[in-house]
């Protein structure tokens, strides 16, 4: 039970991040960073360059960073959507004992 909770919780924060264009754009920007990363830390790599190793710890810490901004914008998006829900369940019991 606890597993179609979790997976209705992730399709329904995938459909309604999907519908803003802002989160479209900021996807591409990532995939765009990302991908210049990898070219940066080949060509660093192949010549031998001093950068190398920033290159190689960006490359690392990136996709990271961007796995925990989206974990963190999901589970604010489940808490906020649980406390609107608690919200109307007690306003509808409020309403019905009265």
């Amino acid at each position: 039970m606890k597993d179609n909770d979790s997976i209705k919780d992730q399709q329904e924060y995938i459909s309604e991040v999907s519908k803003k264009p802002m989160s479209k754009v900021l996807s591409w920007i990532s995939l765009a960073v990302i991908a210049i990363l990898v070219i940066a830390t080949l060509v660093t790599g192949v010549m031998g360059s001093q950068y190398f190793w920033g290159c190689l710890v960006l490359m690392i810490l990136v996709p990271i960073f961007m796995y925990c901004v989206l974990w963190f914008g999901k589970l604010m998006f489940v808490s906020s959507r649980d406390k609107n829900n608690a919200l109307i369940e007690d306003e509808e019991t409020k309403d019905e004992n009265k």
